[in-house]
């Protein structure tokens, strides 16, 4: 039969053509075109061109004929027995007659179709390609009679769109109709319906199949609904990954066990799966802008509400992805910061508000999503890593800190983080640690711009570089032991760098250099070139470096000098190595030479110089061998400006401190310094040989012959001290120069040299007066000696004060020089209770009031920089355990000085202008306070307990208790408030009432929110502000301060609170201005409620 059809029409004898077709029986036909179709001749389009030229539209038969053939090809192209060139020739051909049915034939032939979608019919989708072109000739119809009645192509179009929408999709023909949707010209609504439908498909279907199908999304997205592709596409990976979380913690799985909808597969494949599908939506934004400015759009959006439960892993990670394509790049990190920020900010605001945590639980953190990100990205997310490394660099850089006025800023803090951009850039130093842990080949990378900004940025605050490189060092030493070339690559540029950032890098890099020889040559060789530069940065970075050596470099017994460092090194090894004491021994001959290049800076620049003596007293606590030869530079040098002959006035030559150039005037020897530092070291070195002694070390002889020497130079050294303590005491201030009649004026050269030599002899004063200061068994001798010094000491001063006084502009009093533990052994010994106990010298010392009056300030002035900076000046300065065994010491005689002494005995006229001792040590009290609460919150504990005066035993603090504590002190306080205001108005100090109340504010926020002693502190200054009488109008401002700062507080940690009193507002007898005062504390409380 076939080829009489074919020789028909090799004939052109179309209408036998015509009645071969009518007499086939029913079921001919679509057997002809099956055997056809199976046969290996290729005849099929053939056949098909010649049953539809035999088959005209215009007779009901030939369009009937028409319409089984397309059915029964149908059936054909999805049974798979055809070859797909075949399939793919029957169906162009198909769609080539398509246009020429009628109407109502293509409405059949669309509806037949979708019947086949419904019934499961669709396997390999070859047919899928005809579907497109019968409704877009249907939709081509302007009326077609189908049905019942009348309507358009493409209301009928819309029609079996919506049928199709409607009906249950079988698995495996889900890709086959998004690919198909794609060819279909579907108007708006119709697109929304696709869309909707094949979104609506993605729980179902199995997971590796969800890449494809959002591959066909995004392609059919270029008609239209972008963010509704992209929001649902985000929305199923985000709530995918909440089940599954849910999954594991139900089933305490490990992730990468915890099974998913298919049970063949696990949390890995769920990350592979993921990581294609944001390779394929980045690919796709690429290519179409629009699809990522609604991916933007769709960003932005997310930060009106809790950004932890709208953002996920996923989201990040596209976002990172997408980061990439440099026309939404800044776009994205600049949503990352503001998102970050406020996820911060909204942590943080429910830490500090029980009505918050009351109505909004708390829920997974910004930051919490960023890092499990970061862990997700090994799971096939490889293009995402570069995103994150850039976050991470956009958080330090953006967050970090920043010069302040004059560019000046404290590099070292004390205690965790605390602020918003604290805490950002934590995160940020998070990310890249994460990063460089578990991605190799970003390590390189990351580590290169992290020295790259340490060197580049050198003059800007760099500590969250450096606390990344060091938390790099500490947590993952054997993987950037591979990278040691680019950290030696830096060392190039450390004579170019301050010292504050050489000291900062090199001890980020201080474990390498105990586990990698080369690299610490390298670095001995830069630091000896620098040490002979022509800059005086590079020389104060040399001596920084050296000095950081000396301290905490520690050398391997077994490891020569000059041994190259190749072996091969486990990470077990590694991790012994770094952690390794240190092993005097081998590395005495290092320290030695190091010390011979030190000797240099005795002969440089007083910047130099300064730094070497501040830093020698740390290296003799940390190498106590090394004593011998720095006392011996020490005296050396110290020789260089002492007068040999004891009939000599003054001991000190000073002339050889300054030096000239032209008529000006600069300081060559700080000598003060030089001073502090020798005796520091004495100090030292004899609490090391008396702790030597005792146990037993030298009872063998071992290290006689090493210390006999380092003895000699100590006793040389305390003769030396000792003269020059006698000789100051006898010297005047005639005799450097300095009298009356002096020229402080800071206009002409003699003026400067005056005031240097003023600075260099009162911190030599101060340094002599700590040197002869042995403690509360002081002798009489040596307490004269120590108030003799002082009267030296204050003689000076007080000229210099005058001088500024008058306008001479001379130079302000320099920072004092005591060291922490003599500040606080001087205000215990001159601030404790005289007894029988007490020796004759310390009551000697007590009675001079000045003496404790300087004491007393130099300790406040102490106690606020450790407030506001978390370290002060001098020796120990910057040792975090020292300083708080200061405060903690301080803080307690001045509350036994304040609480015992009775204010009576001390001088309140009031033509003394000065602030009198009990107002000083209140102040030094508030500091103290205030400086553990900034900077030791951790340790409150330790701080009660070492104040609290009934206790000996200042270790126990297991049953400390902070709110106990502090109530008790708010009640102490509250007695010398309630004392004040019922004294005499001539009696009252406002100076000394303020800050009472000023510590009872700090102390109440230490009281937990609901209990008793926090209701009785809110209702005591209430009462204050009702009960004071008008000249008193100052304490019940003050007093009304606290309670407003109180009762805020104790609304965000417990809101039912009730509003604090407003009868003050009804007092006639206090000036406007303060109930003006009054009205706006009431007014910012009431804005709680508001908030």
């Amino acid at each position: 039969m076939a080829q009489k059809l074919l020789k028909l029409v090799e004939t052109g004898e179309i209408s036998k053509l015509q009645e071969s077709l009518q007499m086939l029986a029913e079921g001919e036909l679509e057997e002809l075109l099956t055997q056809t179709a199976l046969s290996t001749s290729p005849n099929l389009p053939a056949i098909l061109r010649a049953i539809f030229l035999g088959s005209p539209c215009q007779q009901e038969e030939g369009v009937t004929r028409r319409r089984k053939v397309y059915e029964h090809c149908f059936s054909l192209a999805e049974s798979g027995d055809m070859q797909r060139q075949n399939v793919t020739e029957m169906v162009g051909l198909l769609m080539l007659e398509a246009d020429v049915l009628p109407g109502e034939c293509l409405a059949e032939l669309a509806t037949a179709f979708v019947a086949i979608i419904k019934a499961g019919g669709i396997s390999n989708g070859l047919s899928m390609e005809l579907f497109p072109c019968l409704l877009t000739c249907l939709a081509s119809k302007e009326t077609i009679s189908y049905g019942k009645g009348c309507q358009s192509g493409a209301s009928m179009k819309n029609q079996i769109i919506r049928n199709l929408c409607s009906c249950r999709w079988e698995l495996s023909s889900i890709i086959h109709l998004a690919s198909m949707f794609r060819d279909v010209l579907l108007s708006a609504e119709e697109l929304q319906l696709v869309v909707g439908k094949i979104l609506k498909t993605f729980p179902v279907i199995y997971l590796q199949d969800i890449p494809p199908l959002v591959y066909q999304l995004l392609l059919l997205s270029a008609k239209g609904q972008k963010h509704e592709v992209l929001d649902g596409i985000i929305s199923f990976f985000s709530r995918l990954d909440q089940r599954c979380k849910e999954n594991q913690n139900s089933h305490t799985k490990e992730p990468n066990h915890a099974e998913l909808v298919d049970p063949s597969l696990s949390w890995q494949k769920l990350r592979q799966v993921e990581g294609t599908v944001i390779l394929h939506v980045a690919f796709a934004i690429g290519l179409d802008q629009g699809l990522g400015r609604e991916f933007i759009k769709g960003l932005r959006s997310r930060q009106v509400g809790e950004v932890g439960k709208v953002l996920c892993p996923f989201q990040i990670a596209l976002a990172m992805s997408v980061a990439r394509i440099q026309r939404f790049e800044e776009q994205i990190y600049e949503f990352m910061k503001i998102t970050i920020v406020k996820s911060l900010k909204d942590s943080q605001m429910q830490r500090s508000s029980s009505l918050i945590r009351e109505l909004i639980p708390e829920e997974c953190h910004i930051s919490e999503v960023i890092v499990e990100t970061v862990q997700n990205s090994t799971l096939g997310w490889d293009h995402v890593t570069q995103g994150l490394f850039h976050l991470g660099f956009v958080l330090l850089d953006s967050f970090g800190q920043k010069s302040g006025p004059g560019r000046r800023v404290s590099e070292a803090t004390v205690g965790p983080f605390k602020t918003i951009n604290q805490l950002a850039c934590a995160l940020g130093a998070k990310i890249l640690l994460e990063t460089f842990k578990v991605h190799e080949p970003m390590r390189s990378e990351i580590l290169e711009q992290l020295l790259n900004r340490v060197v580049t940025k050198a003059s800007s605050p760099i500590r969250q570089y450096l606390a990344l490189l060091s938390d790099t060092v500490m947590s993952a030493p054997l993987i950037l032991y591979e990278c040691l070339p680019k950290v030696q690559e830096v060392f190039d540029y450390l004579c170019y760098l301050p010292p504050s950032a050489v000291l900062g890098l090199l001890k980020a890099i201080q474990p390498l250099l105990k586990v990698n020889v080369g690299l610490k040559d390298s670095l001995m060789l830069v630091l000896r070139k620098s040490m002979f530069a022509r800059e005086l940065e590079a020389r104060k970075s040399s001596a920084t470096g050296f000095l950081l050596l000396l301290k905490n470099f520690k050398v391997q017994g077994s490891v020569p000098c000059s041994q190259p460092a190749s072996q091969i090194i486990t990470d077990t090894q590694l991790q012994g190595a770094m952690h390794a004491k240190l092993n005097p021994a081998a590395n005495e001959a290092l320290c030695l030479e190091i010390l011979s290049s030190l000797r240099r800076c005795l002969a440089q620049q007083a910047d130099v110089r300064l730094l070497l003596y501040e830093g020698l007293y740390d290296v003799l606590k940390k190498n106590s061998q090394l004593a011998s030869p720095i006392l011996q530079m020490l005296l050396q040098q110290l020789r260089r400006h002492f007068e040999t002959r004891q009939d000599i006035l003054p001991p000190l030559c000073l002339e050889g401190c300054i030096t000239r150039q032209g008529e000006q005037v600069f300081l060559q020897e700080p000598l003060a310094h030089l001073l502090s530092c020798v005796q520091a070291c004495v100090r030292k070195w004899k609490e090391v040989r008396r702790q030597a002694q005792g146990e037993g070390w030298f009872e063998d002889g071992d290290g006689e012959d090493d210390t006999g020497e380092g003895d000699n130079v100590l006793l040389e050294l305390q003769e030396l001290l000792d003269s020059i303590s006698v000789r100051m005491l006898k010297s005047e201030l005639e005799d450097f120069e300095l009298d009356k009649s002096a020229d402080f004026s800071l206009s002409n050269s003699i003026g400067v040299k005056n005031n240097i030599y003023a600075v260099l002899v009162l911190g030599a004063y101060e340094v002599l007066l700590e040197y002869n200061f042995t403690g509360p068994d002081i002798s009489i001798q040596q307490s004269e000696q120590v108030l003799g010094l002082f009267k030296r000491y204050q003689q000076l001063a007080e000229l210099l004060k005058e001088k500024v006084a008058k306008g001479k502009n001379a130079a302000k009093s320099p920072r004092s020089l005591l060291s922490l533990t003599c500040i606080g052994s001087l205000l215990k010994a001159l601030l404790s209770e005289i007894n029988d106990e007490v020796g004759p010298g310390l009551v000697q010392l007590q009675g001079y009031a000045a003496l404790q009056r300087h004491v007393v300030i130099t300790a406040l002035h102490k106690l606020q920089q450790a407030e506001e900076t978390g370290q002060v000046d001098g020796p120990d300065g910057q040792n975090v355990a020292k300083l708080f065994t200061f405060i903690c010491s301080a803080a307690r005689t001045m509350l036994w000085h304040y609480t015992s002494v009775p204010a009576s005995t001390q001088s309140t006229a009031r033509k003394d202008k000065s602030r009198p001792l009990n107002l000083l040590c209140l102040e030094g009290l508030k500091r103290a306070f205030g400086a553990v609460q900034h900077r030791f919150s951790e340790k409150l504990p330790q701080f009660f307990t070492a104040i609290d005066l009934s206790r000996e035993a200042l270790n126990d603090v297991a049953d400390v208790c902070v709110t106990e504590r502090a109530a008790f002190h708010i009640r102490q306080f509250q007695r010398s408030v309630v004392a004040h205001l019922s004294s005499r108005e001539d009696d009252g100090n406002p100076r000394e009432m303020i800050v009472l109340v000023e510590l009872v504010a700090a102390l109440t926020q230490l009281l937990e929110p609901g209990t008793t002693e926090l209701a009785q502190a809110l209702n005591w200054t209430t009462k204050i502000c009702k009960e004071s009488n008008a000249g008193h109008y100052w304490a019940c401002s003050s007093a009304y301060m606290v309670q407003h700062k109180a009762f805020v507080w104790c609304f965000k940690t417990s809101p039912r609170m009730r509003i604090p009193s407003l009868e003050i507002l009804t007092r006639h007898d206090y000036p406007k201005t303060l109930h003006l005062y009054f009205l706006y504390v009431v007014l910012s409380v009431l804005s709680c409620f508001s908030r």
